[in-house]
């Protein structure tokens, strides 16, 4: 199991890192369950992708409600309230190769992004 971020491309380094915790704990108030405590208990993988501009960052939320996939946001009070980060877990089966059809939409989905940089 990993944890994703989307964050703002245009945040510092410490800023993309420190606005990705505050959207996992927005998570994990917004989903205390079994699966979220099976992810800090025995995974604890974060992988930061670059989610673009304050405008694109809702449409990424929207791409993962088309996608079926629970998500939190952080909306950070001193870029008026943006969201600078979205926090989504994914199971293991959810980014291997293939599916039962062949194809993995949510793999398919999380390759169209780079990593967060500098």
């Amino acid at each position: 199991m990993r944890m994703y971020f989307f964050v703002m491309y245009n945040l510092s380094g410490i800023q993309k890192g420190i606005q990705a915790g505050h959207a996992a704990l927005e998570y994990v108030l917004k989903y205390p369950d079994n699966v979220t405590r099976e992810f800090i208990r025995d995974h604890k993988t974060f992988i930061v992708l670059d989610g673009g501009t304050s405008g694109t960052m809702l449409d990424r939320m929207s791409e993962l409600e088309d996608l079926r996939i629970d998500y939190a946001e952080f909306r950070e009070p001193d870029l008026n309230n943006s969201v600078s980060a979205i926090a989504f877990l994914v199971d293991a089966a959810d980014y291997e190769d293939e599916d039962v059809y062949g194809v993995n939409p949510v793999k398919q989905y999380i390759k169209q992004f780079r990593l967060a940089s500098n």
